[in-house]
């Protein structure tokens, strides 16, 4: 419902599990009567997100997806299967769904080798992690571990190179960064048993993705590893460097750490300063709030009035 009673016209488009139907067909009520032409137990919007717009369903309706996926997901696209995902959690995200349901869903994904649907479904993890109390996080850890558990054990047989194919590198990165935040030993193990961290990555070593996540490990594991890593910014050149280094330095849960860290970024340049706002504002929004408050003048000196 629109506050200006604005209308939009739904172009509409399904798939079930007797046929898919492309054709658009637009809805102009709020409520319309789609007829199909073959009998089907369930049925699926938005044919391969083509437009702009979030399907819920009633909760038989996802039910019905739900089974088909674990029965056979490759039924539906790739794309179909991303879009399923987004519409689910987004709604979870804007509080218009519990999340339950919604948790027994992801679970089809134990059998998903695709990168696109785990790069949706982590990042809107991530986003709900945000908003857990400190016992719902740990829940939602050993959730995540067990989720990921087949697909990472999987990846983590692939080897390390530039040589694999580029979908490969990213799910194989994707799954152990993931399972690295949710403390997965596979994931621990499989970044440890890479022996010393490269200094760089070539065609015949480690691609720059591995590297990263063995700084980002030994990083999590040695305290005088990190403090290292945070005298070496003032020495850095690069922006992708010293935007990685900064990435690295704010994955811990240390408070004592991202005070120091939310100090040192303060010498550092404006985009400096705001991007390690924004990614330790993810991960202890309260630190952020505190020191932004304690140093609001320090920040204005610098900002002025923009």
């Amino acid at each position: 419902d629109s506050p200006y009673n604005y209308t939009w016209h739904i172009p509409f488009t399904y798939t079930t599990n007797a046929e898919r139907v492309d054709k658009v067909i637009i809805l102009t009520e709020k409520e319309n009567i789609v007829k199909l032409s073959k009998p089907a137990t369930w049925i699926k919007a938005n044919n391969d997100f083509r437009m702009y717009y979030i399907t819920n369903y009633d909760l038989v309706g996802w039910k019905k997806l739900y089974h088909q996926l674990v029965t056979d997901h490759t039924i539906f696209t790739t794309t179909d299967r991303i879009q399923m995902l987004s519409d689910l959690l987004s709604l979870v995200t804007a509080d218009r769904l519990d999340i339950t349901f919604p948790l027994q869903f992801l679970t089809y994904m134990k059998k998903e080798k695709e990168f696109g649907p785990w790069k949706l479904a982590t990042e809107h993890w991530h986003h709900l992690m945000n908003r857990m109390s400190p016992a719902e996080k740990f829940a939602a850890k050993i959730y995540a571990r067990d989720l990921i558990d087949e697909a990472l054990k999987d990846v983590v047989q692939l080897n390390t190179s530039f040589n694999k194919p580029i979908k490969e590198r990213l799910l194989q990165f994707l799954l152990v960064e993931t399972g690295i935040a949710v403390d997965h030993p596979v994931a621990e193990e499989f970044i440890d048993k890479l022996g010393d961290i490269s200094s760089g990555a070539t065609e015949e070593g480690p691609e720059p993705g591995i590297v990263y996540l063995q700084k980002l490990r030994r990083a999590q594991t040695d305290k005088k590893y990190w403090t290292e890593l945070l005298e070496t910014l003032p020495d850095l050149k690069d922006p992708d460097e010293i935007s990685e280094t900064y990435q690295i330095l704010c994955d811990t849960n240390n408070a004592t750490a991202l005070k120091a860290l939310l100090e040192s970024s303060l010498k550092g340049s404006e985009d400096v300063q705001q991007d390690v706002l924004a990614i330790i504002s993810k991960i202890k929004p309260e630190i952020v709030w505190k020191f932004f408050r304690k140093n609001y003048f320090r920040y204005y000196e610098a900002y002025g009035k923009s």
